[in-house]
């Protein structure tokens, strides 16, 4: 079973513009038309077969009514239930009706119900598809038209778009409603199953799942190998960690901390208002992943409690904040690096359009105060990090450790200031993304405690072990 479009529109719908009439006026004369090119397949030697009409006076050819006068007075019928339907809305009408094509198997109709032949079937059928579709089929004026002129059973109907209450059908990528409910319908009435479709309803139909997709140039950057952006792949693991913890919400913490990901949680005094996620140094708040991934959605579909869990919360902001707002700071290895360049004076890059596309000038500002150069956030002008000299050696020191857009910045400050070779102090968390963007930067970097490498320029990849003898770290002062 096939419910396709006419061939000479691939949008299944007629406008209801005079240009859309017109036509609605010739597909109903088309239809109704007894005149066939092909009549070789049909046993009867008819072309119409059975018509089918709601709300809408019947087509009676026995009692002398020819197909175009009908033609005319359904469409001025289409029109007037359109007008009377809609006469309390000002928003103009864009379509008429919908205008498909169900087709079936030639050995759909071998075994048939006692009571109705195949063509009164035929349209039984259409109707529960267009009921699955746009609603009962009692609330729309709505034409069905049998042909029997091919070796396979037809059923043309046109269906208008507004219903008996004024409500509008969008008909916009509905290739994929129509296509499941044909798939429900072979299965109900045993019909002949349609190969290679695009859609596929053997397995259990599953929950939808509300996704927003990619918005800012960093989501969309930051690909993965297996091809998807960061912003998918959290998106895929949380739905993971929901499934895997079945509704117990301690569970799904675990699952969340297996991998890799921190539940945020926002109080506004004793009310919890909402949550946010940080994977690989980036921090998203629920609703920007999706309505499914909102705290409100989100504490349903996990079990949350808030009088048994509401607490464990508050634990686990607290041991996170410590965490992520810790004192963390890169410190340049070379006293007198090749090619300094003085910090700049304001927002405006040194080096023109080439500094422009840099992390460290699209997101930040700069203020200079007591011998130190602070970089703010453009978008809250809250301090990101702050540069300083310290025995001759640059210290790029910042409390958001924990943020990428942060550590990005600091990196491609030390750059300009010509260093090639860093120290690194603070949370294991500033550490890992401070050795991820180092080493795609070229940045060779060392832990200030251990005196250990972290980065190999070569390989481009994190040294897991301590090369023989740790290098010799310079003595500076601590802030």
């Amino acid at each position: 079973m096939i419910c396709a479009t006419p061939a000479r529109d691939r949008f299944g719908k007629i406008k209801a513009d005079s240009a859309g009439r017109n036509r609605a006026f010739s597909k109903v004369l088309y239809l109704l038309s007894p005149s066939s090119k092909q009549k070789a397949h049909s046993s009867k030697n008819e072309r119409v077969s059975y018509v089918y009409s709601s709300n809408v006076l019947p087509f009676a050819p026995a009692l002398g009514e020819c197909p175009k006068e009908y033609s005319r007075s359904f469409v001025n019928s289409l029109v007037s239930w359109h007008d009377t339907k809609r006469q309390n809305n000002s928003r103009p009408l864009k379509y008429l009706c919908i205008d498909r094509v169900l087709s079936f198997h030639p050995e759909d109709f071998h075994r048939t119900p006692a009571h109705m032949g195949a063509d009164e079937y035929a349209v039984e059928i259409a109707k529960e598809l267009v009921s699955k579709v746009m609603g009962p089929i009692d609330n729309r004026l709505t034409l069905f038209v049998v042909h029997s002129d091919k070796e396979h059973l037809h059923v043309h109907f046109l269906v208008s778009v507004v219903d008996n209450h004024g409500k509008c059908f969008n008909p916009r990528r509905d290739y994929d409603v129509w296509e499941k409910a044909c798939i429900e319908l072979e299965y109900q009435h045993c019909l002949r199953q349609v190969e290679n479709r695009t859609i596929d309803l053997t397995e259990a139909p599953r929950k939808r799942i509300d996704r927003k997709g990619t918005k800012t140039a960093i989501h969309q950057c930051s690909a993965r190998k297996d091809g998807k952006s960061e912003f998918s792949h959290l998106q895929d693991m949380i739905e993971q960690s929901v499934n895997a913890a079945n509704g117990d919400f301690l569970a799904f913490l675990e699952q969340l901390s297996a991998r890799q990901i921190k539940l945020l949680p926002a109080f506004s005094g004793q009310k919890l208002r909402g949550t946010s996620f940080y994977y690989s140094g980036e921090q998203y708040r629920g609703s920007e992943l999706g309505k499914s991934y909102g705290w409100k959605t989100l504490a349903s579909r996990t079990g949350f409690d808030d009088v048994k869990h509401i607490s464990v919360l508050r634990r686990l902001l607290a041991s996170q904040q410590f965490e992520m707002k810790s004192h963390c700071s890169i410190s340049a290895f070379e006293q007198k690096p090749r090619n300094q360049r003085p910090a700049p004076s304001s927002s405006r890059p040194l080096a023109g359009k080439k500094d422009r596309r840099k992390t460290l000038y699209k997101k930040f500002f700069v203020v200079k105060s007591g011998g130190a150069t602070h970089y703010l956030w453009k978008s809250s002008s809250k301090l990101a990090f702050t540069e300083q000299n310290v025995a001759g050696r640059v210290k790029l020191t910042t409390d958001q450790g924990s943020n990428k857009i942060v550590v990005r910045a600091m990196l491609q400050r030390l750059q300009e200031l010509g260093h090639r070779s860093a120290m690194v102090s603070g949370s294991s968390e500033f550490k890992r993304l401070t050795t991820e963007l180092a080493t795609e930067m070229g940045i060779t970097l060392y832990d200030k405690a251990t005196g250990r490498l972290l980065t190999t320029q070569k390989s481009g990849q994190n040294a897991t072990k301590t090369f023989g003898s740790p290098p010799t770290i310079p003595d500076s002062p601590v802030l």
